[in-house]
């Protein structure tokens, strides 16, 4: 699979890429919305998007906003990364066509495999 992973701390991405690289998949980095917008532009066949909430310049819920406003990106399921996901902003987050699912922070391996097996299980 072809994953793109939005998130301003590169421990993080880095994190994100090792544990999906072990298990044969391709990842791609952005470091903010606007800079994931600029890589969807020019290439958006990617199988998932994992979004960070909290981010400079663009977070992830304007991100999801603009994803979902565009018939191509929309089409590409998100799952929102967060450390702490309030309810209010969860219920907002759910009226994103593009929004499928949450990943919870710390990134952990058994996170990881649960979110792949729930992907496998959709195609």
């Amino acid at each position: 699979m072809r994953i793109l992973t939005i998130d301003d701390s590169e421990t993080t991405r880095s994190k994100i890429k090792m544990i999906f690289e072990r298990h044969g998949h391709q990842v791609f980095e952005a470091k903010s919305g606007v800079h994931a917008l600029d890589i969807l532009r020019h290439d958006s066949a990617f199988d998932f998007i994992i979004c960070d909430i909290n981010m400079p310049d663009m977070d992830g819920t304007q991100f999801v906003k603009h994803q979902n406003e565009d018939e191509t990106l929309c089409k590409i399921p998100t799952i929102i990364l967060s450390s702490h996901l309030e309810e209010r902003l969860a219920e907002k987050l759910r009226d994103f066509e593009c929004v499928k699912g949450w990943l919870n922070k710390p990134i952990t391996e058994k996170k990881v495999k649960a979110l792949l097996f729930k992907f496998s299980e959709m195609e």
